[in-house]
């Protein structure tokens, strides 16, 4: 029989840097959600709320996440995880968090929003924890 998943001795717990990145990803995602104007129910509403509330705790420690973030070899592009994504995060995590309470977006907001989730979403696939656990085929 064969056993998928990580080798026992490569496993590791999940860190707050691997939480940082998937509430990242998911903010990503629900932002351009709402950019494609698609209608966000109240659940969905307080998890955008909660979500960015989250990342703006996590991102207290910056310095913490930074050393332990690193870009993948494989990249095609130059890319900098620097002080300008840090605050592009924290925009991000602000911007989300004041549309889903109803305040109005106007034309610039709503380019604003889109060139930052942009600028994140194209650095995110690039971005992955250090210590990442390789998955192997146990026989």
């Amino acid at each position: 029989m064969l056993r998928l998943g990580s080798n026992l001795f490569q496993m590791r717990s999940v860190r707050n840097d691997d939480i940082l990145l998937s509430r990242l990803r998911l903010m990503v995602v629900m932002a351009r959600a709402y950019l494609q104007e698609t209608s966000l129910g109240k659940t969905s509403i307080r998890s955008v709320v909660r979500n960015a509330g989250q990342i703006s705790r996590l991102l207290m420690d910056w310095n913490a996440h930074l050393s332990k973030l690193q870009i993948n070899p494989q990249a095609q592009k130059n890319i900098d995880i620097d002080h300008i994504f840090y605050q592009r995060i924290k925009l991000l995590a602000i911007m989300v968090k004041s549309i889903a309470q109803g305040n109005p977006l106007g034309i610039r907001r709503r380019a604003a929003l889109q060139n930052n989730v942009d600028y994140i979403g194209e650095i995110l696939p690039h971005l992955q924890p250090i210590h990442r656990t390789v998955l192997t085929v146990v026989k």
